[in-house]
């Protein structure tokens, strides 16, 4: 990329020198415009200020390095190469304006803010300084989130009622399938519509929020399902942890309800009810079931909470991490207890290929399951276990990064993908680059996480994307022929990464942003 736009930058330059060549003495003035000739090769502008000009075309400005300079029709105007910014170029008419090549974005100097300078970013609406400036993935991902809110109005404005939810586009169409409450999606529209608002600040959006969260209040005494967490932490959750409104009660009663499905014997939460999962002496649990946990820690620590369903969560982590685990780090997908001895019945798989393959969802849960639990409690195993999960996770991606929706599976390069897992562990390395120590993870996993979201704005997943979700080409259940679609929970992750991504100004730990 950078070499693309030193070529271009070259070529105008050239062409552009041809035209505007000048001398102190031709016709027109001085080749910089109006100003006053110093001593020794400085010449003092009225629009840049003093600068060395014997090397013309090349001169050199203090502050700014050395700027290729040319005379365009209608004004002079120059490119240079900024050790920060890259290549920008401005013009006597339009400075203290600037185009910056490498973001394709339009900065503002802030005058009397030299060394480092301070500029004004039309893309990212907002002001930063020299040095701690946002890199231009930085700018599409803030640029992303822009586009998302059109998107997502468009979406509210699609659903036929405010109790029904989207789950996932047409298999082979373009508008969403809508799910009531009770289904292990619903929350995740709530959530989509607070982080927007929180981005955006409109009103309409709030109310939407507000809305489509209270349709969802009575689902937190259900006892006959594990998915709680997912339905009300990432919807009234979300509201209450970023600051709109005391939801802590409704919260507290659904880790109540979660609760009743812990089981001591066995020492995790109960996750299927239904078919053959629970016969007899079954006790099934599923790797997704980590997500709910975060949903008990939380709640342990509120004032309506009870401490002892923290002890719940830990138990329910370290049975998963003892049995969900292949020596390679990949996980299986449902393990069946023995509800009475708390014996493995059997490793299987129900949405991923084979009991032996690597479900590319499963795996980013239990990627984001532990860093989850490792920044709640501290316990070095739980990072040991995150590390564990992104690098199987990581190792066994393809080069554009998007897993296919199974990492084992047969049919691969010609099977589909499954862009929802790519955006759920997209927003847990971004968290895990922040929460290990070593330098040399952080940067794998950031840069991991930088090249996931990279492919998802991309097209056909953000960028051209043919359905009405925010990111195409993901897959709920390929067994049941429900792939390459739009998934809402890809959509809630996606804007979860983005956001943690910005939050973080596009940086490593330690090298800080004024964003």
């Amino acid at each position: 990329m950078k070499h693309r736009h030193l070529q271009t930058v070259l070529f105008l330059c050239a062409a552009v020198s041809v035209h505007g060549q000048a001398t102190e003495g031709d016709a027109e003035g001085h080749p910089l415009g109006p100003g006053e000739t110093l001593p020794d090769g400085w010449y003092q502008s009225d629009w840049m200020g003093a600068v060395h000009t014997e090397e013309y075309p090349w001169i050199y400005k203090p502050g700014s390095g050395w700027l290729f300079h040319f005379r365009p029709e209608g004004g002079n105007g120059h490119w240079w190469l900024d050790d920060d910014l890259g290549w920008i170029f401005t013009r006597e008419n339009w400075y203290p304006s600037l185009y910056r090549l490498d973001s394709g974005s339009w900065l503002r100097h802030v005058p009397g803010t030299a060394s480092p300078g301070w500029y004004y970013d039309f893309a990212l609406d907002q002001y930063w300084e020299e040095g701690r400036e946002p890199s231009p993935r930085h700018i599409e991902a803030y640029a992303a989130l822009s586009d998302a809110v059109r998107r997502v109005k468009a979406t509210a404005g699609s659903l036929s009622a405010a109790n029904r939810y989207p789950i996932h586009t047409e298999v082979g169409g373009h508008d969403w399938v809508e799910v009531a409450s009770r289904d292990w999606t619903a929350g995740f529209w709530p959530g989509i519509l607070w982080m927007i608002y929180d981005f955006n600040g409109e009103t309409v959006l709030r109310r939407l929020a507000e809305r489509a969260q209270q349709g969802m209040a009575g689902e937190r005494f259900r006892t006959n399902t594990h998915d709680l967490g997912f339905m009300i932490f990432n919807s009234f959750g979300k509201a209450h942890t970023l600051g709109y409104g005391d939801h802590e009660e409704i919260i507290t009663d659904a880790a109540r309800s979660l609760t009743q499905r812990f089981d001591a014997d066995v020492g995790a939460i109960r996750s299927w009810s239904w078919g053959e999962w629970d016969d007899g002496n079954r006790l099934t649990v599923i790797v997704d079931n980590l997500l709910n946990l975060e949903l008990l820690m939380w709640a342990s620590k509120q004032p309506s909470g009870d401490p002892a369903w923290r002890d719940m969560a830990v138990q329910h982590a370290d049975t998963t991490m003892e049995h969900f685990f292949r020596e390679d780090g990949s996980t299986y997908h449902v393990v069946i207890f023995d509800e009475n001895t708390g014996e493995v019945i059997r490793k299987t798989t129900h949405q991923g290929y084979d009991d032996h393959s690597i479900w590319a969802r499963g795996q980013a849960w239990a990627l984001y399951g532990y860093s989850m639990m490792y920044r709640e409690t501290g316990y070095a195993r739980y990072l040991e276990q995150a590390i564990i999960s992104a690098e199987a996770f990581i190792s066994n991606l393809p080069e554009d990064a998007i897993p296919y929706w199974d990492f084992r599976s047969p049919f691969i390069p010609d099977d589909v993908r499954d862009s929802s897992a790519a955006a759920i562990a997209a927003s847990a390395l971004v968290e895990l680059s922040q929460l290990v120590e070593d330098a040399s993870r952080e940067k794998r996993y950031h840069e991991a996480a930088a090249t996931m979201l990279d492919g998802l704005m991309s097209d056909p997943y953000f960028r051209e994307n043919s359905t009405s979700a925010l990111i195409g080409h993901g897959t709920y259940n390929w067994k049941n022929g429900n792939k390459d679609t739009g998934t809402t929970w890809g959509d809630y992750y996606f804007l979860e990464a983005l956001r943690r991504f910005l939050d973080r100004g596009g940086y490593l730990k330690g090298e800080g942003s004024s964003l």
